[in-house]
């Protein structure tokens, strides 16, 4: 059973190789060779279906087996359509084009192959390459013109809010008229505390005059810093009015700075919300995308960057899809070298087989299109003898009917021999008033008895 399933997949005669045993082995090999890449094909088609579309593994496992039962129909039928040629040319001409069939099966084949083999190499790049197309796009992102007004628009909101929220801005310090009186206020401070240092030291005679006790200097010295104590008392009264004011006039310009900047708050973060929703939806979108590129196509790609970048990859690449490559056009090949060398048992005793049933055939068509040409010359001759009888049989009924229409009248006449008599209104030849010339005489049938003309009735069917 298992030899014949071989010599069916190499596409051969199991009846001729019983006949010659020393050519099992040439096509059970090449069976094998079909069998074996089919089932490579079977578990290609597996994991590209679980890779690219993404089944699950039990109708990935379903579409591999058919994948792999096309594979081996088409791999059949590739050495079955090879035949040999009167010449090693022709031969290669005939099995080029299976070749670059089989080439491509091939390819098609090893590529899902090649990538399960890799699979690791191949995420860690997937990695990398995402990374990088996430830098890339934020890259264009922030490099994109719709949305290169957002940091200024994030500045304006924040500006907005805090006027409205009444953080921040100007205070009453920043009013010139207080910023002056402060400034003055200052200033009589810190000369109202030297002239008050100035008046212990010289009380005690540690400077001006070096004199302890209240002499002149030191009343000279309190006069000064009497006065600007008094000094320092109205700047200080001076200061606390102009804060008022400028408070006054701070809240009033807040008030109104509040209102027109919660009007435009409102449309600055309508606008700044518009910019970050696009911005989020391409970003989602993108996301989504570069999460969903690790079908087949994507794989590839690592697989092309990772032989770019290794070249011990690359050459362990090409190993294993040249490999799986040969495989697939082993078979072809196979039945190619065969033809290039001399014509096998096989071959003769195929080509023999052949020639009997092309003459069987022949003389076959040639006793069915005799039969054909008796069967056509039996009918024209039976056609003839059944219209022949066919003729006589109407002539004898004719002749019975016409008898038995005779043999009726006689026993009518029998019967009643008056009722075929005719009056003597009827003129009868011989007769006075009839002129024979001008009348003409009566028929063979007409009877003549005394003066009355018997006739006949016509016939009866």
């Amino acid at each position: 059973m298992i030899h014949r399933f071989f010599v069916w997949l190499a596409a051969a005669d199991a009846d001729i190789l019983d006949s010659c045993p020393s050519e099992r082995h040439r096509y059970h090999t090449t069976g094998a060779a079909v069998l074996v890449t089919s089932a490579l094909a079977a578990i290609s088609g597996m994991f590209a279906l679980t890779t690219a579309v993404g089944l699950p593994p039990a109708w990935a496992a379903v579409g591999g087996l058919l994948w792999g039962l096309a594979v081996l129909s088409i791999d059949r039928m590739l050495i079955a359509g090879v035949a040999r040629r009167p010449t090693a040319r022709a031969n290669l001409l005939a099995a080029l084009p299976r070749l670059v069939l089989a080439l491509l099966i091939g390819t098609v084949i090893s590529t899902p192959l090649v990538l399960r083999v890799f699979q690791d190499e191949i995420d860690t790049q997937l990695e990398i390459n995402h990374r990088a197309a996430q830098e890339a796009f934020a890259h264009d992102l922030a490099a994109d013109q719709r949305f290169a007004e957002m940091p200024k628009l994030k500045e304006r909101v924040a500006t907005l809010q805090g006027v409205v929220d009444g953080a921040g801005g100007a205070t009453v310090e920043d009013d010139p008229t207080v910023a002056r009186l402060r400034a003055e206020y200052d200033r009589l401070s810190k000369a109202y505390e030297e002239a008050d240092n100035a008046v212990v030291c010289e009380k005690e005679g540690r400077c001006g005059s070096r004199k302890v006790g209240a002499g002149p200097a030191y009343k000279e010295k309190v006069a000064r810093r009497d006065r600007l104590a008094t000094e320092r008392r109205s700047a200080q009264a001076a200061l606390a009015t102009a804060r008022t004011a400028a408070q006054q006039k701070l809240d009033e310009s807040r008030a109104k700075a509040k209102a027109s900047a919660g009007s435009e708050l409102t449309a600055a973060r309508a606008e700044l919300d518009r910019l970050q929703g696009v911005r989020l939806r391409e970003e989602t979108d993108f996301s989504a995308r570069l999460a969903d590129d690790d079908g087949l196509l994507a794989r590839i790609g690592a697989l092309d960057d990772l032989r770019g970048r290794d070249s011990t990859l690359g050459a362990a690449y090409l190993a294993l899809l040249l490999l799986i490559t040969a495989l697939e056009m082993l078979p072809v090949l196979a039945k190619l070298l065969v033809f290039l060398g001399p014509v096998t048992t096989y071959e003769r005793i195929r080509e023999l087989r052949e020639t009997r049933d092309v003459q069987r055939v022949r003389t076959e068509n040639m006793i069915v299109e005799e039969e054909e040409r008796a069967r056509v010359r039996a009918g024209v001759k039976g056609a003839a003898e059944k219209a022949e009888r066919e003729m006589r049989a109407h002539v004898e009924l004719h002749e019975l009917l016409l008898e038995r229409w005779r043999r009726e009248q006689i026993e009518l006449i029998e019967q009643d021999p008056t009722r075929y008599l005719v009056t003597d209104s009827v003129p009868v030849p011989g007769t006075p008033g009839h002129d024979v010339d001008a009348g003409g005489p009566v028929g063979n049938d007409d009877v003549r008895q005394g003066g009355a003309v018997w006739a006949p009735p016509s016939p009866r069917s």
